[in-house]
């Protein structure tokens, strides 16, 4: 390949790479266990503990305060937006 046109391309990503593929994220369940792993390995890099069922209802009292947030301010909650996608 031109030297000119390698360097011009150097900065375009690795070769081969997809542009734009995203992975599915973890919705429900999943994300719930997901983020109450997160919240253990953190307390434990800080030399703490923290049981699962701590780390569970924190993720669950952040739930219950999204909920909130979004009933103060007239939205929609997370499940009605997901209903009327799946029914569209």
């Amino acid at each position: 390949m031109d030297p000119e046109v390698e360097k011009l391309l150097a900065h375009h990503g690795i070769k081969g790479m997809r542009w734009g593929i995203r992975r599915a994220r973890a919705t429900g369940a999943a994300a719930d266990k997901a983020r109450a792993q997160f919240l253990q390995d953190r307390a434990k890099l800080h030399g703490k503990t923290l049981s699962k069922e701590d780390a569970f209802r924190r993720v669950h009292k952040g739930r219950q305060a999204a909920s909130a947030i979004l009933a103060i301010s007239g939205a929609l909650s997370v499940a009605a937006i997901v209903s009327a996608a799946a029914a569209a």
